[in-house]
């Protein structure tokens, strides 16, 4: 209570009244709530529902299971679990006879009743399902929707209005909605297992085998909820929450993903038209592009086409029901030329890209595959001037400067091109990339992953016919992301590197001429030795990835690239900041702690550097506990900007870390240079590193900033 009430409450009561209230107020809380602290025992009230709360065996398991359980780590919780319906969950939880219930909605009314943490444990969707052998209703055509009769609870208000918006917008107007009493929670059900309605309105994660989802919509948050008044488990909930959302922010999104797959049937559902359109359509041309390794090519040993795309689209078409015969091009350029003279009826893999559907007059399917990209460069070439090397057929996406583009056969004439220095920069699927990066003999090139992905389509000419493109769809639908993660590791793990013999050759003519004249013992010595080199240098480069593998963070030959092309292209109107910083008693940590610990204080700094500074600036692990930020595109305006991120940062991080009850304090000290002249890394590496040490000299926990400006 605050001061005011207690002084109105002296007033017109003497202090024993009052005593005497306060032990009843006690008394009664104690009879109306389970005190946390006694034998740090909570009552969880639940339900059984598929992949939230499932008991086997006495052996529990489900996403609502798991996260109490991490909870428990954090609040030390011990848990009774008891099993009821929703209905005396919901009254109990009310009562105060169990402490907390999990998926609670929190709003208006509910808020009234229970109490709720700050943080929400996940979030569901409604979900219009139906059952899995209503073929009537297409999940790939909504038009199927119009006139159906749709089951929903009449409590279920938010539910109702997210799927009335669906509605509005995908102009349906003719969808009878029939209401039930939420009693046992089996009404609406059995009125969809007699068929008295076509489908109903339910949450994704009540959804079962025996259930096909239509559209998901309306994503809402739900939360573990406690007894009205119950401030100290509501006090233990937020702490726990926040800590696991600290750790992991998207910790409610893996559990979702590991207990609720997307319900897939291994078979299309098709309509009887659409059964008839397969059985006349007879067998359908598909074209892949060779030697683009491990994603599409020819392979030698098998005599046959091969790779990720190839195996992708072949079930994808066996699902269909459609007969595929695959053709090969040497370059998309000839790919898009061969569809357009009809000499195939489809592409089997063409990036979801509106410029290349509109050059080429093609319509794409659903993307089957998302691909991360990456850009490849030459580290020992620092210009101005971008070259871009790009296979024919191909498409750059990246920043909107001037550049020269060499177009070439394939992605590993690219490549070669880059290596070589006649060209500077060249993008793919990280698939291809990587497969020909890591095949032993570019030792020159660095890889570095971009934050966009690009999807993949089966790309056909137009125009198409509207059944095929509806099977199609369909099929992909039915793929499982445990099937395409066995077909990706199955194509991955059995790379033909047929590369290494064709450089070796091209880059060696003079070397070969003057081998083939030396005696066979030479000859010999010298291709083992070349081997033995070659081994050597991709054990190398193999230790030389782009990121750093503890934090996820640049390393410091990737993050000094980065700020080197960077500087050479500067604007002259604008500024940067280039800090170096340093956890302060890191070496304590180590040492106190253990190296684990020390392992997870870097992992966490690595988190709170990507919230605090921007996306486009640039930050790199030098190595133990030191990091470099360099901040991009600064108005003078905003220099200010710097200065009060360098205070959250060190705010951040000033703080203590206990493990086995042995605490060890944090800080940081960070040099920073602001410049807006045309200067280098070193240059900025020294200056940053001399103010750096200074604040380590002046008592550690701070920062120093240094304007090094033009005039």
């Amino acid at each position: 209570m605050n001061y005011n009430i207690m002084k109105n409450i002296l007033k017109k009561f003497n202090k024993v009244i009052l005593i005497l209230v306060i032990i009843n107020i006690c008394l009664s809380i104690q009879s109306n709530y389970i005190n946390a602290e006694t034998n740090n025992k909570i009552k969880v009230g639940y339900s059984i529902a598929s992949g939230f709360t499932e008991v086997e065996n006495g052996v529990y398991s489900g996403l609502g299971f798991e996260y109490l359980r991490e909870i428990a780590k954090y609040t030390g919780w011990e848990y009774e679990f008891i099993e009821m319906g929703l209905n005396d969950m919901i009254n109990k939880l009310k009562d105060g006879e169990i402490d907390i219930a999990g998926a609670m909605f929190k709003n208006e009314q509910t808020k009234e009743l229970y109490d709720f943490p700050e943080y929400n444990s996940g979030a569901t969707y409604t979900t219009l399902v139906t059952l899995k052998d209503n073929n009537s209703i297409d999940i790939s055509n909504y038009e199927t929707l119009e006139g159906i009769k749709v089951g929903y609870f009449e409590t279920s208000k938010i539910k109702l209005e997210n799927f009335k918006n669906f509605c509005k917008a995908n102009g349906f107007n003719n969808i009878e909605l029939i209401p039930y009493p939420y009693e046992s929670g089996n009404e609406i059900e059995e009125a969809l297992e007699s068929r008295e309605v076509d489908a109903i309105i339910t949450g994704d994660l009540l959804v079962d085998d025996e259930k096909k989802v239509i559209a998901k919509f309306g994503a809402i948050p739900y939360y573990f909820a406690t007894t009205k008044g119950n401030t100290e488990i509501i006090s233990d909930l937020n702490k726990a929450i926040y800590k696991i959302k600290e750790k992991e922010p998207n910790y409610d999104q893996v559990l979702y993903n590991k207990y609720f797959k997307t319900f897939s049937s291994k078979i299309a559902s098709l309509t009887e038209e659409e059964k008839e359109y397969i059985n006349n359509i007879g067998v359908l041309k598909g074209i892949y592009v060779d030697n683009i390794i491990p994603v599409e090519y020819y392979n030698t040993k098998t005599k046959e086409a091969d790779g990720i795309y190839v195996d992708l689209v072949s079930l994808i078409m066996e699902r269909a029901g459609i007969k595929l015969e695959l053709i090969k091009a040497d370059t998309y350029e000839d790919a898009y030329n061969m569809l357009k003279n009809k000499e195939a009826d489809l592409i089997i893999a063409v990036p979801d890209s509106y410029s290349i559907e509109k050059e080429n007059d093609l319509f794409l399917t659903k993307s089957y595959l998302d691909v991360d990209m990456v850009e490849v460069k030459n580290k020992n070439i620092q210009t101005d001037k971008e070259i871009v090397a790009l296979a024919k057929g191909y498409k750059y996406d990246g920043e909107n400067k001037v550049k020269e583009f060499k177009y070439y056969e394939t992605i590993e004439e690219c490549l070669e091109a880059i290596a070589k220095g006649e060209a500077t920069i060249t993008n793919g699927s990280s698939y291809a990339i990587l497969n020909y990066v890591s095949a032993d003999y570019y030792s020159n090139l660095v890889v570095l992953y971009q934050e966009e992905k690009v999807n993949s389509s089966i790309g056909f000419a137009k125009p198409i016919d509207k059944n095929l493109i509806n099977i199609i769809n369909k099929s992909i639908d039915t793929l499982s992301t445990d099937e395409v993660n066995n077909i990706i590791y199955d194509n991955m793990s059995n790379i033909h590197h047929k590369i290494i013999l064709k450089q070796l050759f091209l880059e060696n003519t003079i070397l070969f001429i003057v081998i083939a004249i030396i005696i066979i013992i030479v000859i010999f010595t010298i291709i083992i030795h070349k081997f033995k080199e070659l081994k050597k240098a991709k054990k190398l480069l193999l230790k030389k990835s782009q990121l750093d593998t503890l934090t996820g963070m640049y390393n410091r030959e990737a993050g000094e690239i980065l700020v080197k092309e960077y500087l050479n292209t500067k604007p002259s109107n604008l500024y940067s900041a280039f800090a170096i910083v340093d956890i302060d008693y890191f070496k304590q940590v180590n040492d106190r702690l253990g190296h684990q610990i020390g392992d997870d204080v870097l992992k966490e700094f690595a988190l709170v550097l990507k919230e605090v500074f921007a996306f486009k600036d640039i930050i790199c692990r030098l190595g133990g506990d030191e990091f470099v930020v360099f901040m991009k595109d600064i108005e003078e305006v905003d220099i200010d900007v710097i200065r009060e991120r360098l205070q959250i940062l060190c705010k951040a991080m000033n703080k203590d870390i206990e493990y086995n009850n042995i605490k060890q304090e944090i800080s940081l000290s960070v040099g920073c240079v602001i410049t807006n002249k045309h200067t280098d890394f070193n240059e900025l590496y020294k200056q940053a590193d001399e103010l750096l040490y200074k604040v380590k000299h002046n008592g550690k926990n701070g920062f120093k900033i240094k304007n090094d400006f033009r005039d």
